[in-house]
């Protein structure tokens, strides 16, 4: 059996206990037992590279240099078919776009819409979305290391169900903290939208 076969609890471990133990500080600020020198919100963006580090330190230590050198250059893939390219920046909009339409419809109020005022604002905040907000920080490690070794021994389905139960779990903490988006979340919605993200972007990410 090779290493990507094997239930990767390494990654697991080190990944939560980066995170958590970063975030620990913060939830006992939040909770009046500890005086934080630094704003919460500085811990969490530091504490949400804990999934890509892990990543890219496990790959190099079964795979080398050249292992993690390959998981890098993943993020450089300029082939994806088109159809696909259009789907994944749409998708989310429609997505969004529904939830947005539903929650009006229950009786809801629209939030504030800040960029559709200020579109030259967009592309400067999508980039520092991608690279400080989750997406670099974190997808090496869920979909570019966890998501392969999950689906050698489920199905896509069941594999991206485990993985949103796992990516909950290791936000759980931010729910504890003042000032963090996670605590303003109900956890048990939140969880549903963890595995049915995680659904949605493995039937991405396979194609």
């Amino acid at each position: 059996m090779n290493t990507k076969q094997k239930l990767p609890w390494a990654f697991i471990l080190i990944t939560f206990a980066f995170t958590w133990l970063i975030l620990l500080p913060g939830v006992l600020a939040s909770r009046g037992l500890f005086e934080l020198p630094l704003p919460v919100y500085a811990l969490a963006a530091i504490a949400q590279f804990g999934p890509s580090l892990t990543a890219f330190i496990l790959t190099w230590r079964q795979e080398g240099k050249d292992g993690a050198g390959q998981l890098f250059k993943r993020a450089l893939n300029f082939r994806i078919p088109w159809p696909w390219l259009i789907l994944i920046f749409i998708v989310p909009i429609a997505v969004n776009g529904l939830a947005l339409l539903f929650h009006r419809w229950a009786g809801g109020s629209l939030p504030e819409m800040p960029y559709l005022s200020q579109p030259a604002a967009i592309l400067p905040s999508f980039f520092f979305i991608l690279l400080l907000q989750g997406p670099l920080p974190e997808e090496f490690g869920w979909r570019g290391y966890l998501l392969d070794r999950l689906q050698l021994k489920w199905n896509a389905l069941a594999a991206s169900l485990v993985l949103g139960v796992i990516w909950w779990l290791w936000h759980l903490p931010a729910a504890f903290m003042d000032g963090v988006a996670q605590s303003y979340f109900p956890q048990a919605a939140y969880l549903i939208w963890c595995m049915a993200v995680s659904v949605l972007f493995t039937w991405m990410y396979n194609h």
